[in-house]
């Protein structure tokens, strides 16, 4: 049992937990998902006609869109071929702004470009849920195929007041030069909800402050639907992995219309070969004037089974940076108390890659979040010359005598290559008991660059004991800039009054 259908069984809800989940297909080629022998939605698949007294240039056969959706006692939620805006067609995923190879065509209004059928790839009942997997292509111009889009529809979940609705859409480009963008760029455009007309429509939407994982983010469309007699709710929840989540919520309450937009205002999303682009949604049915369930509750139960940054990890440095920009912006921007929730999943996928470049960037992050806790991971880096550095940059935050002793214990293990930045890191932490492993470093590796390191280290630290060390150097062997600056340092520390032996 999910924790959503505990949820709603503490909250009195009458559960049907041996409902007969059913998928079949029509004879027009669309897939019908039943609950208990009632339909619950129908995914058209395959071309649906223009119906009769419906004209104009917007009124274009079309397939890939949900319509009909129904609530709970059989209302039809969605509307499609509207006189108003004949390409509305419930709920669909499409863009008015598609460009290829330098021309703009439109697939939000059917214009130029088109979702058509290849197989349905998976059509699953039983008693827990049903499924939907179908695999289509965009044509341009009706002809050249430029995107292949796989579309998952999951319906489970109904409580006596309740369905749940998850929709995943992976698209792959086929060609170079295709690029996705709203309405003038900043009006409508990615998912879109076409909603049958209502009594007593409201709408909510909300968009929490920055948080780790993800600010919270859900909107709602409330009315009572043609043939109802109280007020059914259709939730929207945004998946925190889409790569600019959260999105804008656009509302059109005149149309009915409710929809998490993408790509950002005043943006273009290329797609490019090879690096599908993944957008996931939840809908959930539920009925009454009031949602019994807080919605933090039910985008908690969204994400659960979610890793942050787990869409990070076969990231490829050089290619569009809109995932590492959204988290850089979540991580910099939250509040403390989320750093150890932040530090769990930048360790956690430090362990999962072996990218120098996605490396050095979880260092960037970690100096923001860290603590003591991250030492462990970070050690082993410093034997890694391409991330030796980053990890020191972190090392170089975290307070406390537990990491110089670490560092200490580390530095003699160390390839010559990657001492120096570990013996300036112990001149910058001012580690004073580490001035005889530093002296010692001098006297086996003299006029080197671990030498050097280590003289403009004890001038960092600048107790008693490292000025001893100095002096006998400058007295011994010709001088060199290191050496003087380091004896400067040290000389001024020390007649500050600011270290101790």
């Amino acid at each position: 049992m999910s924790a959503l259908l505990c949820v709603l069984g503490l909250f009195g809800f009458s559960l049907s937990l041996q409902a007969a989940w059913t998928v079949s297909e029509t004879p027009s080629g669309q897939w019908i998902i039943r609950q208990d022998g009632h339909p619950v939605l129908q995914y058209n698949f395959h071309t649906v006609p223009v119906p009769s007294g419906v004209h104009g240039r917007y009124a274009v056969a079309r397939s890939d869109y949900i319509h009909p959706l129904y609530g709970l006692h059989g209302e039809v939620l969605t509307m499609d071929y509207p006189k108003d805006h004949p390409h509305h067609r419930g709920i669909y995923w499409a863009w008015p702004e598609v460009m290829f190879q330098g021309k703009t065509n439109d697939l939000h209004a059917l214009q130029g470009v088109f979702a058509r059928p290849i197989r349905i790839l998976k059509a699953k009942g039983g008693t827990d849920g049903a499924e939907i997997v179908a695999l289509n292509v965009w044509k341009w111009e009706n002809r050249i195929p430029i995107v292949r889009e796989t579309v998952w529809i999951r319906v489970r979940g109904q409580g006596s007041s309740m369905r749940i609705l998850d929709l995943q859409f992976q698209y792959e480009a086929l060609q170079p030069g295709i690029s996705l963008a709203r309405r003038h760029t900043d009006l409508y455009g990615g998912l879109n909800l076409r909603l049958s007309s209502r009594r007593e429509q409201r709408i909510v939407r909300h968009i929490g402050p920055v948080r780790f994982p993800a600010p919270e983010c859900w909107a709602e469309l409330i009315g009572i639907p043609p043939g109802g007699d109280q007020p059914v709710g259709l939730v929207i929840l945004q998946h925190p992995a889409n790569p600019e989540y959260p999105e804008d919520w656009i509302a059109y309450p005149d149309l009915n219309w409710l929809q998490p937009a993408f790509p950002a205002a005043g943006t273009r999303f290329d797609l490019i070969p090879h690096e599908p682009l993944i957008l996931r949604y939840r809908l959930i049915v539920r009925e009454g004037p009031a949602l019994k369930i807080p919605y933090s509750r039910l985008f908690t139960e969204y994400i659960q089974d979610w890793q942050p940054l787990s869409e990070l990890r076969k990231y490829q440095f050089g290619k569009p940076t809109v995932l590492l920009r959204k988290w850089e912006h979540l991580i910099d921007q939250c509040p403390p108390q989320d750093y150890p929730a932040a530090q769990t999943a930048l360790l956690r996928l430090l362990r999962e890659t072996s990218s120098p470049d996605l490396q050095r960037w979880i260092c960037q992050r970690l100096q923001v979040v860290a603590d003591a806790k991250a030492v462990p991971a970070l050690i082993p880096m410093l034997r890694d010359p391409k991330v030796c550095g980053a990890a020191c940059e972190v090392l170089e935050v975290l307070p406390g005598e537990e990491v110089n002793q670490i560092l200490r214990k580390a530095l003699p293990n160390l390839p010559p290559s990657c001492q120096p930045p570990v013996i300036r890191l112990l001149g910058i932490r001012r580690d004073t008991n580490a001035v005889s492993i530093l002296s010692s470093l001098i006297q086996r590796q003299p006029h080197s660059v671990v030498s050097a390191a280590a003289i403009q280290a004890l001038g960092r630290i600048g107790t008693r004991k490292a000025a001893t060390i100095l002096e006998t150097l400058l007295q011994s062997q010709k001088l060199t800039p290191e050496q003087v600056h380091a004896a400067l340092a040290c000389a001024e520390r020390l007649s500050q009054g600011t270290t101790s032996d």
